[in-house]
């Protein structure tokens, strides 16, 4: 397959297996640069149970178990979000909280004593109003900028009927 550059009209080979993916959107690279396939490897687990019960349920409209109904809405949550397009929707948005972070902290060098204290005391109130919803740290919203893949796929933790939790990597890859 020959693939034209459209500003330079530069033709270049490229096998079509590499022209509708792209490498490592999924991998975790490690703090020495190791690459850490745990996401592949979990959403081709995932990929492989759906497509049995699609063979052994869906297919012929026989009723789920609750693990297969988990492992169907697990399924259809990892599509709607491993796409480049939802990627790139969350790290323009958690982009924009990024500069907002960045313009308090800006502000916040030029703060009287007195505007300090009041900004303290405005956290503290809003934190007793959070009754105890998960909050994002600054470092959290920073990462999930940069790698919104990386983080949110593996990150997300999920209750399942039976009670137990799951964090998100382990749920791509459990067994049902």
């Amino acid at each position: 397959m020959v693939r034209s550059e459209y500003t330079t009209g530069a033709a270049k080979k490229k096998s079509p297996d590499n022209i509708f993916h792209e490498t490592d959107m999924y991998t975790i690279v490690g703090v020495e640069g190791a690459r850490d396939l745990v996401l592949e490897h979990g959403l081709s687990g995932l990929e492989s149970q759906f497509a049995t019960l699609r063979e052994t349920k869906l297919r012929h409209q026989k009723p789920m178990e609750m693990e297969e109904h988990l492992t169907l809405c697990t399924f259809v949550a990892a599509m709607d979000s491993r796409t480049k397009a939802r990627r790139e929707h969350t790290r323009r948005e958690m982009g924009r909280v990024v500069d907002l972070i960045d313009r308090m902290h800006e502000a916040a060098r030029t703060f009287t004593p007195e505007q300090i204290e009041s900004m303290k005391r405005r956290a503290e109130i809003e934190e007793k109003l959070s009754n105890g919803n998960p909050t994002m740290s600054e470092e959290e919203v920073r990462r999930i900028a940069d790698k919104p893949m990386q983080e949110l796929l593996g990150s997300r933790n999920l209750t399942a009927s039976n009670g137990r939790e799951w964090r998100g990597v382990e749920l791509l890859i459990a067994s049902p």
